[in-house]
């Protein structure tokens, strides 16, 4: 079984955020009301919903797979003439199609193309009469979104500039591939912040489960309640903040950039750390022996310098070469 239906089985039988093992912070789970709202039929709707039906998603949400279904989606839009205004009539209209196969990747995608391919500048989104959320919204963005209600996967996917708010939740994948522009969720983020960004700011007022700032080469992640595990790893360069708890592997493999930690940090520090900083300014459990490049700060004292390491490598050559 695939498509909408079968992910939106998925995520009523086992809700992502719970199964985070040991992380603790979220908010309790509430049962969510799909709520009705008005849609005022007209041409253009009409000409929408018409794109909508043509339009073909055939991929597992991969990068290659959304760059072919936006691109399809683009060519439809550029023929039609509509406001900001019809867009976010279309976003309440899309719940017609909600238990079509591939509805997410779809209405998102094309919710996108609609947003870039406008001659407005701003564009308010509803999702909260939809029972499983639009995927991709946000697409390559250059505009100014407001989503009314959760996101699904991949918000912002190489976004290149203006802003999204989304007033809810949003499922993994956030700003992945991220250029420039500005993101800010005011609910929780089911995992996965940042992977392979490059610039601009992602906001977090809520809770993130896990993966922050993946390979991040640039931009700003803050997160302003808890992270779960891997914050930072093999990060490039740029800042990640967290202002509650994060768990296990902070840093691990991080070869620039800063990490900061406000509340209690877990296990396995830095491990394999080979530049950049951290900054803890709780409690934390450990930092792993061995050798490590790069500087970790506990309450603004440095507890770790890695330029030691550096010339303890080297004298150990410099021995090595005069045995010989």
């Amino acid at each position: 079984m695939t498509g909408a239906i079968a992910r939106r089985i998925e995520r009523a039988d086992v809700p992502a955020l719970a199964m985070v093992k040991g992380f603790k912070g979220y908010r309790p789970e509430t049962e969510k009301t799909v709520r009705k709202v008005e849609v005022v039929e007209n041409e253009t709707l009409k000409k929408l919903k018409n794109a909508y039906r043509k339009l073909e998603y055939g991929g597992e949400r991969l990068h290659e797979d959304n760059k072919n279904c936006y691109a399809a989606a683009m060519s439809f839009v550029k023929q039609l003439t509509y406001s900001a205004a019809e867009v976010e009539n279309f976003s309440v209209a899309l719940a017609e199609f909600q238990n079509d196969e591939d509805f997410d990747g779809k209405a998102g995608l094309l919710l996108s193309a609609l947003i870039n391919n406008g001659d407005d500048a701003d564009y308010v989104i509803h999702t909260t009469h939809l029972s499983i959320a639009p995927d991709s919204l946000g697409y390559e963005n250059t505009k100014n979104i407001i989503v009314k209600g959760n996101a699904g996967y991949l918000l912002g996917q190489g976004m290149k500039g203006g802003s999204i708010i989304v007033e809810g939740d949003t499922e993994a994948r956030l700003g992945e591939f991220m250029q420039d522009g500005a993101i800010i969720v005011e609910g929780d983020v089911d995992g996965d912040v940042g992977h392979g960004m490059k610039g601009g700011q992602i906001t977090v007022k809520g809770h993130v489960s896990g993966s922050i700032g993946w390979w991040m080469a640039g931009g700003i992640i803050t997160i302003k309640g808890n992270a779960g595990d891997n914050v930072g790893y093999s990060m490039k360069s740029g800042a990640i903040i967290v202002g509650g708890d994060a768990n296990d592997s902070i840093g691990e493999r991080m070869t620039g950039g800063a990490i900061t930690v406000g509340g209690r940090a877990g296990d396995q520090i830095g491990k394999q750390m080979l530049g950049g900083e951290i900054h803890l300014e709780g409690d934390y459990a450990s930092i792993p022996k061995g050798i490590k490049l790069g500087k970790i700060f506990h309450k603004e004292e440095l507890i770790y310098d890695g330029t030691t390491a550096l010339k303890r490598i080297a004298g150990w050559i410099r021995k090595v070469l005069e045995w010989d």
